[in-house]
C-alpha cells in the first residue's frame, strides 16, 4: 500500500535535509565488493561536478515520486530503476570474504557473479538507507520515536513489489534492521576494497567539488563521521589531501 500524508515516510522524506544522509547510506553501499564493482564499472561516479548534480536531481525525483508519487507515477519510477538495473551486472575480481551460491551464476576465475537484480544486493543498499535517511533527520531535524522508526521500515517494504524482491525480504522494523546491520558488518561480507576507496573518493571529492566548498564540506564532515566505526577507519583512508 502508498503511504500517504499521514506516514511516516512523508514527515521523514518531506525535509529535504535528509538528502545529506545519502552520502554515508553510498558509502556503506560500496563497502559491499559486489555493489562497489557495480558502480565501478556502470556508474558515472567520476564524471565533472555538474554530473553530480545531474545525477542527485534525478535520484531526488526517483525519490519523490517513490514516496509522494500516486500509484502510476511509483510503478514508472520502480521501472526506471529497473531498466537500470538490466544492465548492471559482471563479476567482482576476487571477491573477498566468505563465498555463496550467486543467483546470477559463477565465472571460474573471474570471481563472484553480481546483479542488480540480486535480492541479496537490493536488500543491503535498501538496508544502508534505512539506516541512515532516520539517522540523519535526528541529527538535523529532531527525534523520531521507536514506533515511528520501526513504521518507516514497514511502509519502505513497499520496495519488495516494484523491484521484484521476495515478499517478507526487507527489514519490518527497527531490531530487524539493527539486527541485519550488525551481522552483515560482522559477518564479512562487508569489505573495504580498493575499488571501494576509489570510488568513495569519487563521492565525496567529485572534480572541483571545492567551487560548492560549504556544502560539499559539511556532506563531506557529516558522511564521514556517521559512518559506523566497524567501517569508518577503512572508508576515511578515501580521504586524500586537498
Amino acid at each position: 500500500m502508498r503511504a500517504g500524508p499521514e506516514s511516516i515516510t512523508w514527515k521523514v522524506n518531506r525535509e529535504m535535509i535528509v538528502v545529506a544522509g545519502w552520502g554515508r547510506a553510498i558509502l556503506l553501499q560500496l563497502a559491499h565488493p559486489a555493489v562497489a564493482a557495480g558502480v565501478h564499472h556502470h556508474s558515472s561516479f567520476r564524471g565533472s561536478l555538474l554530473s553530480s548534480f545531474r545525477r542527485l536531481h534525478s535520484t531526488v525525483g526517483a525519490m519523490l515520486s517513490l514516496t509522494f508519487g500516486d500509484a502510476e507515477q511509483m510503478i514508472a519510477a520502480a521501472a526506471a530503476i529497473n531498466t537500470i538495473h538490466d544492465r548492471v551486472r559482471g563479476h567482482v575480481p576476487h571477491a573477498p570474504g566468505p563465498r555463496r551460491t550467486s543467483p546470477v551464476g559463477s565465472c571460474e576465475g573471474a570471481g563472484e557473479a553480481y546483479s542488480a537484480h540480486d535480492p541479496d544486493l537490493q536488500r543491503w543498499v535498501h538496508a544502508t538507507l534505512l539506516d541512515s535517511i532516520p539517522l540523519t533527520y535526528e541529527l538535523l531535524v529532531g527525534p523520531l520515536t521507536l514506533p515511528e522508526r520501526d513504521r518507516y521500515c514497514s511502509e519502505a517494504a513497499i520496495m519488495e513489489p516494484l523491484l521484484g524482491m521476495p515478499a517478507g525480504w526487507l527489514p519490518r522494523d527497527s531490531a530487524q534492521l539493527d539486527t541485519y546491520m550488525r551481522e552483515m558488518l560482522a559477518g564479512g561480507r562487508i569489505v573495504v576494497t580498493d575499488t571501494s576507496r576509489a570510488v568513495a573518493r569519487a563521492v565525496l571529492y567529485p572534480p572541483r567539488w571545492y567551487v560548492a566548498w560549504p556544502a560539499f564540506r559539511a556532506m563531506q564532515l557529516l558522511t564521514i563521521g556517521s559512518l559506523p566505526p566497524s567501517s569508518s577507519s577503512s572508508m576515511t583512508s578515501a580521504k586524500t589531501n586537498r
